[in-house]
């Protein structure tokens, strides 16, 4: 019985440990669109909007502010 509960539990292990690591690279992937925002040429409103954008959606505003938001003295 308990060999039986240790290996269904295994597979499920490894799920929250992606998942979790997969989190820890999104977090520093934000972190660092945000400094790459916060210490941009661009005007305040436009920090605020890609600062709200990436926190409130961490995946898409990302990849937004990396498709479309850096300027290219930025780069």
């Amino acid at each position: 019985m308990t060999s039986q509960l240790i290996s269904t539990a295994l597979p499920l292990a490894d799920v929250v440990v992606g998942q979790g690591v997969l989190g820890v690279i999104i977090l520093v992937a934000d972190i660092v669109a945000l400094v790459s925002v916060l210490t941009g040429h661009g005007s305040l409103t436009h920090k605020v909007l890609w600062t709200l954008l990436i926190l409130f959606l961490p995946i898409l505003g990302l990849i937004l502010y990396l498709l479309f938001g850096r300027s290219p003295a930025d780069a």
